[in-house]
């Protein structure tokens, strides 16, 4: 394997995939799917490093039994769900067919539907589910999907309301999904939802600036870079 940033015993699972699985009994089933699904990610790493479609495909069926083996009811289930939506973007962004693209969603859905309600990055994996609503809404163009988009941003925005970074992020993207509803539908409630959001989005955005400025204020005797920094971000400020 041609990895050097992996440790040891990635390298060994590697070599060894094929080998190590033959030796696994029933009673191993646990262990089996967390070294397959380990495999899988490795797969897609070399894929991500150097586009060969056998490693991608290869992610794929390590995946999906490794899901398919984990019970619903075990810690790792979503996680390993997660990872496997991963995997199928991949194939989606390679091949661009809409089969691939339906499947992400089925599985992105399904990540989201067994997500704990306050687990820390569930507007990420909702943010994740709005990305790939919209890449079908732009291959078919169907409303309902862009109402659905909407809908899930919405969702992300409400349970990110402290963290103002990916807040700004999530404004953004709610604000381009409504202007996209206008261009369709041209009616005036639409386009004052858009101008709510905008608003939104800019008090957000000031918010950001200004914690921006008071720690480039606090860092900014440092270096010259920071000096700079710490310009921009106040020149930034004024501009709003």
């Amino acid at each position: 394997m041609d990895v050097d940033e992996e440790s040891d015993i990635d390298t060994w699972l590697f070599n060894n995939f094929e080998l190590v699985c033959s030796l696994l009994t029933t009673d191993d089933c646990s262990f089996e799917t967390q070294l397959r699904m380990r495999y899988a990610m490795l797969k897609l790493q070399l894929f991500w490093r150097h586009g060969r479609m056998e490693d991608l495909l290869h992610a794929v069926e390590q995946g999906k039994i490794a899901v398919a083996k984990t019970s619903e009811q075990h810690e790792a289930f979503t996680g390993r769900l997660n990872s496997l939506g991963v995997i199928l973007g991949s194939l989606y962004e390679r091949t661009g067919k809409i089969e691939n693209l339906e499947e992400t969603i089925r599985v992105v859905r399904q990540t989201i539907k067994t997500t704990p309600e306050d687990y820390s990055n569930l507007a990420g994996r909702l943010n994740n589910l709005e990305n790939k609503l919209e890449s079908r809404y732009k291959h078919i163009g169907r409303l309902k999907d862009l109402e659905e988009i909407i809908r899930v941003a919405r969702q992300a925005i409400k349970i990110t309301f402290e963290d103002y970074l990916n807040l700004e992020v999530y404004l953004h993207n709610l604000e381009h999904k409504l202007g996209c509803r206008y261009d369709r539908t041209k009616q005036i409630e639409n386009f004052e939802e858009t101008i709510r959001v905008v608003r939104q989005a800019i008090k957000t955005t000031v918010t950001s600036l200004r914690q921006y400025i008071a720690y480039a204020q606090y860092v900014a005797p440092g270096t010259d870079g920071d000096i700079c920094s710490y310009s921009s971000a106040r020149e930034c400020y004024a501009a709003i």
